[in-house]
């Protein structure tokens, strides 16, 4: 797999668990009301998966390259044998 791929999947999970962390202390420390946490928790996910339809990553098997299609109206592809 691609090595920028890798390195910014790897980013975001840090990112969303040190918010989800931060989410959980506050709602559980009472400073933010649990029913609160839980709106905004369903609505960041929701905007979530709608922002990751916007990209649709393939593999070309023979050429080993990951293609990233944006909408499907436009496409990036990536040499993936470094």
């Amino acid at each position: 797999m691609d090595k920028k791929l890798l390195l910014r999947l790897r980013m975001y999970f840090v990112i969303s668990s040190v918010l989800l962390g931060i989410v959980l202390f506050e709602a559980l420390s009472g400073r933010v009301s649990f029913l609160l946490a839980m709106i905004g928790l369903i609505i960041g996910v929701t905007i979530g998966v709608v922002a990751a339809r916007m990209f649709l990553l393939s593999w070309h098997h023979e050429a080993k390259l990951i293609r990233i299609m944006v909408y499907a109206s436009s496409s990036l592809t990536i040499n993936a044998s470094q």
